[in-house]
C-alpha cells in the first residue's frame, strides 16, 4: 500500500502543485486529510474501470 500511496501523491503533487508528504512524514490532520483524498480517488477510479457509474 505504501507504494500506491507514494505514486498517488508524486502524481497529485505533480498536477496540483500541493506537496503531500510520505505517511511517515504527516501530522494526525493531515494523514486525516490526504488520507481520505486518497480513497476517494481510487474509489472512482476503481468504479469507472469496472464500467459502473
Amino acid at each position: 500500500c505504501k507504494n500506491i500511496w507514494d505514486e498517488w501523491r508524486k502524481h497529485r503533487s505533480h498536477v496540483t502543485g500541493t506537496e503531500i508528504g510520505s505517511l511517515d512524514q504527516l501530522q494526525l490532520e493531515e494523514l486525516a486529510h490526504w488520507l481520505t483524498m486518497f480513497i476517494l480517488e481510487v474509489r472512482r477510479k476503481t468504479v469507472l474501470a469496472s464500467g459502473h457509474h
